[in-house]
């Protein structure tokens, strides 16, 4: 790819200056895979994110908010994460979309919060991390409180829509972390609370304060839930740049496979990257699974988990392209 145009646009993308040395394929795909606002045209309840273990939505006009965990055989489709900051969510003024993270921005009087929304590579989790800055002139009280709902339950077989209403779960707490025990199923949601039981209370943050803080949450057999998130919560920054890593190892691998377009357009550009994405996108690796890997026709919130045989989920003509072991 040596098109000018071309160049600058995705220099600006990846965040290289013009002038330096020419990105490669894999880091243009990357940057061109990026949807914001005001471009974005995907409804609120349609934009989520999966990692081939765990599907989740990100819910793009709230900073705070989480809904639905697909993480096959597990899922909760109504589970709801709501962040407050000073009793109320905070609407998002801005996002941007990428496959590995979600990120929201909004202001609630003297704060602005940002939010980053990883799943977390090789697992049925993820993590929210939030920066809360005060962005007044004078010494704020931060005071962030989370409510989780929703129910918990066990799917064998997946198909083209979503799983319906899991079977309802009971809420306890254990330590900082908010458990929903599913009371039919061995089925368990975890989510870690930034201020335990209570909240996060800081008072007197100085003009310029900032603070940042993770959530994490998973969805798994009993007791397993629990433990991973314990787990994720002791180093939550290893776990994201873990996650970050192995996104752009896969990546780097499908744009190996495949021709590296030459263009001087870039919606050209745009539409070539992003028609590669899908083979990432519907790639699962789910130990209860059959294949290893196994291509979907989708997956996106738990959506089009199911299969036609004779279509390989829509990829069957480029899946041995990427990967001729599997195929």
């Amino acid at each position: 790819m040596k098109g000018a145009n071309i160049l600058a646009a995705a220099a600006i993308l990846v965040g290289s200056p013009v002038g330096a040395a020419e990105p490669s394929f894999a880091e243009t795909a990357n940057a061109l895979f990026a949807i914001g606002s005001p471009s974005n045209r995907i409804s609120p309840s349609d934009c989520g994110l999966v990692n081939g273990r765990i599907s989740f939505n990100g819910w793009l006009d709230d900073v705070g908010a989480v809904r639905g965990l697909f993480a096959p055989p597990y899922y909760s489709t109504d589970f709801t994460l709501a962040l407050r900051v000073n009793g109320e969510n905070v609407r998002a003024s801005s996002h941007v979309w990428r496959p590995e993270v979600l990120r929201r921005v909004g202001t609630n009087g003297a704060w602005r919060v940002s939010s980053s929304l990883y799943p977390i590579a090789d697992e049925r989790a993820g993590v929210l991390e939030v920066v809360a800055e005060n962005v007044s002139k004078l010494p704020q009280r931060l005071y962030v409180n989370c409510l989780v709902g929703g129910g918990a339950g066990i799917q064998e077989k997946w198909q083209f829509g979503k799983p319906g209403l899991p079977p309802v779960a009971t809420l306890r707490y254990d330590d900082w972390v908010a458990v929903l025990d599913g009371t039919k199923d061995d089925a368990q949601v975890a989510v870690s609370l930034p201020g335990g039981v209570r909240a996060l209370d800081l008072r007197d943050v100085p003009p310029g304060g900032r603070h940042r803080f993770h959530v994490c949450f998973a969805i798994g057999r009993k007791g397993e839930a629990v433990a991973l998130v314990k787990r994720l919560r002791a180093s939550p920054v290893a776990s994201i740049e873990r996650s970050v890593k192995e996104w752009r190892r896969r990546v780097e691998v499908l744009c190996s496979r495949f021709p590296a377009l030459e263009t001087d357009s870039q919606e050209l550009m745009r539409l070539y990257c992003r028609s590669l994405l899908h083979l990432l996108l519907n790639e699962w690796d789910v130990p209860e699974f059959k294949l290893h890997p196994y291509y979907a026709t989708g997956g996106m919130n738990g959506g089009c988990v199911g299969n036609y045989l004779w279509n390989h989920g829509e990829v069957y003509r480029l899946w041995p392209m990427l990967n001729p072991a599997a195929a």
